[in-house]
């Protein structure tokens, strides 16, 4: 609802301004001092390109003689939309007014009134049962979050979908030929099992490392890139996952990197050390298909299979590894990692830390014959 002139208070309106560079999911604020009576809200804007649009405030606001008035304004490259909101509660002067606002796996403090705001952290957890499949019915008081080893109250929990920016990267290498066939019938049902404001990029990666141009949710355009990818000799695996973080740094929506590869690095001028921390620390879903390939080199058949280093390099980013013994699994193991992104539970908690660092999450899950994945990684903004 929109805030007009005519209904401000000249001693009781604060103007929150908010401006961003990168999609976020939602903003909140918690009860405050002084509040007699406090209602918790959410202020959810779905993200569609460079538009933002939508906004749905939840609870009943009270009859109350003063207000706080909120702008937000959300700014993506050069274009820039404005939302305005009135959070209806009762307020004294001298109350501190807190305000959350959530962006991707980070929360970036802003100040009402000159006090600083509360940081939170969100964090997209996947839970799955003994027998591999996705569990959605989970509620707040199922869910535990330790920093560190100390718990840490949950801010909240929901099951709303976040636009998402995928990047998939595909192993162009001579021994993946006869594979690639069926991987490219796999991408494009990937695309077909999305949302519609998510959005995809191709790559490849052989002795070389290359892009399409852009960020499509256009089959048609999908399949043109998809033919256009070059092949090489060598794998340059590392330097492709590096270079796909830097396609999704800076990106309208939350970051997911699907690589397809039938062996570990042979050429990458990447150390496989410095790939990990990154994964870890930018917040990137990371999910790898391991496909088993035979080819012949000339002399001999010769059979790849994927390795230990292939297996963990998803491990702590949320993402997870899939093994194909058989080409023809592909298209089925991309429909699940669609199916997984849109079966996840997004829980925000407020650190205790506050000191630029790295630190580690542990999560918890009940009943315990559950199991949750997420990443368990996050660099805590440091305090001004």
């Amino acid at each position: 609802m929109r805030s007009s002139d005519s209904n401000r208070s000249a001693d009781a309106c604060y103007w929150l301004n908010v401006s961003v560079s990168e999609f976020f999911t939602s903003i909140f604020i918690p009860r405050m001092p002084g509040a007699n009576r406090s209602i918790r809200q959410f202020c959810t804007f779905s993200h569609c390109g460079r538009k933002a649009h939508g906004m749905s405030i939840l609870g009943r606001p009270t009859k109350i003689p003063k207000a706080i008035h909120v702008r937000l304004a959300i700014e993506c490259d050069k274009v820039s939309s404005v939302r305005n909101f009135r959070h209806v509660q009762r307020h004294s002067l001298g109350a501190s007014a807190v305000a959350v606002l959530f962006i991707g796996a980070c929360l970036i403090g802003i100040c009402v009134c000159g006090v600083q705001a509360q940081s939170a952290i969100t964090v997209f957890v996947t839970v799955t049962d003994t027998q591999g499949r996705y569990v959605t019915h989970l509620q707040k008081d199922d869910f535990e979050i330790f920093e560190d080893g100390q718990p840490q109250p949950l801010v909240s929990i929901d099951r709303e979908t976040r636009a998402l920016r995928i990047v998939v990267v595909l192993d162009r290498s001579a021994s993946m030929n006869g594979a690639y066939p069926r991987l490219f019938e796999a991408v494009a049902t990937f695309l077909t099992r999305l949302q519609p404001d998510d959005k995809l990029r191709v790559g490849a990666f052989s002795d070389r490392v290359e892009f399409s141009s852009r960020f499509t949710a256009s089959p048609l355009e999908l399949l043109a890139d998809l033919s256009d990818l070059s092949f090489g000799n060598g794998t340059k695996l590392y330097d492709a996952v590096l270079a796909s973080c830097d396609q999704l740094k800076g990106t309208d929506g939350r970051p997911v990197l699907v690589v397809a590869t039938d062996g570990d690095d042979t050429d990458s001028r990447a150390r496989r050390d410095a790939v990990v921390n990154r994964l870890r620390t930018a917040n990137i879903a990371t999910y790898v298909v391991g496909i088993h390939t035979k080819y012949f080199n000339g002399v001999q058949v010769v059979q790849n299979t994927p390795g230990r280093d292939l297996k963990t390099l998803p491990e702590d980013t949320g993402g997870a590894f899939f093994e194909a013994k058989d080409v023809r699994d592909t298209p089925s193991i991309f429909t699940r990692i669609a199916e997984e992104l849109h079966s996840q539970y997004v829980l925000a908690f407020s650190p205790s830390q506050h000191d630029g660092r790295v630190h580690r999450l542990t999560i918890r899950v009940k009943p315990q014959s559950l199991t949750a994945r997420a990443n368990l990684n996050y660099i805590a903004l440091k305090s001004e």
